[in-house]
């Protein structure tokens, strides 16, 4: 087969994944966490202090505890959102679709059969 086909092939993979219920449901709810202002500015409040923290780890300076703590304190009120817990959710519905396909798209490369219960691919191949 050629490389052009293969191309093609992977295009119309991906037309596919755009048109499922997972992307749908991601694209919502990130559009409803942006339109939200509290719930934006507690995830851009999150980014930047986990950002500086990395940046300051990456430099080898010393994290005080005081910026560990509001690191954690911003993940809590991240876990206790309801939209932002509505798009965590849809992110890993959708990175669980993503693994799905590589996986599958792994085994038909590799020639590999998943086991005969399918726990290492969740029902996804054709076992």
């Amino acid at each position: 087969m050629s490389t052009e086909r293969i191309i093609q092939i992977a295009m119309e993979l991906g037309s596919a994944i755009a048109l499922s219920e997972q992307v749908h449901t991601l694209k919502g709810n990130q559009a409803q966490v942006l339109e939200d202002p509290a719930a934006a500015d507690l995830l851009s409040s999150y980014q930047q202090a986990r950002a500086q923290l990395e940046n300051k780890l990456r430099d080898g300076l010393q994290v005080l505890p005081a910026e560990e703590e509001k690191l954690q304190a911003l993940h809590q009120q991240l876990n206790d959102h309801p939209l932002i817990q509505g798009l965590v959710s849809a992110q890993e519905d959708f990175n669980n679709l993503m693994d799905s396909v590589y996986f599958v798209i792994n085994q038909a490369v590799t020639g590999d059969e998943c086991e005969a219960d399918c726990g290492t691919c969740g029902g996804t191949c054709a076992h």
